[in-house]
């Protein structure tokens, strides 16, 4: 499965929708860490580990654009294009194309305030290739402009 074509049509289909809400301030940059806690395909416990980087860029308060790379224990490491788009403040919604894994995720999240620059996030991500459900809690930290 080609991951290009399926990145490229998932940003027509999110685009649109960044000028609409609000979540972040324009220009800032908010990177990450996260981890699987368990994803549907896991047999017994910590056979499989998913771990992720990631770096967004807010082009407005609620659209960012995002790269990183993610780190599967099954060695197939991939990098990682996508978009975030946040209806409300710490809701999200996030489309990503994993290049190398050749597969796209779709998924949702919310981000608790931990202070002004400071998120704890909880994801759930669809990976449509894999036909596999992931969950995902994560840290992240804004650097603001």
């Amino acid at each position: 499965m080609n991951t290009i074509p399926k990145t490229l049509a998932g940003c027509l289909i999110f685009f649109p929708l960044a000028f609409s809400t609000m979540a972040q301030t324009s220009s800032n940059i908010m990177v990450g860490v996260g981890l699987d806690l368990i994803k549907s395909d896991i047999i017994g416990f910590a056979e499989k580990v998913q771990t992720g980087f990631e770096a967004n860029y807010f082009i407005n308060r609620s659209f960012s654009v995002s790269g990183g790379f993610e780190i599967w224990s099954s060695n197939n490491n991939s990098l990682m294009l996508g978009l975030r788009w946040y209806p409300i403040q710490k809701l999200f919604v996030r489309f990503r194309g994993l290049i190398g894994q050749d597969d796209v995720g779709i998924g949702a999240g919310y981000a608790h305030v931990l202070n002004a620059n400071w998120r704890l996030e909880g994801i759930a991500d669809y990976y449509l290739d894999q036909r596999e459900l992931g969950l995902r809690l994560g840290v992240a930290y804004v650097i603001r402009k």
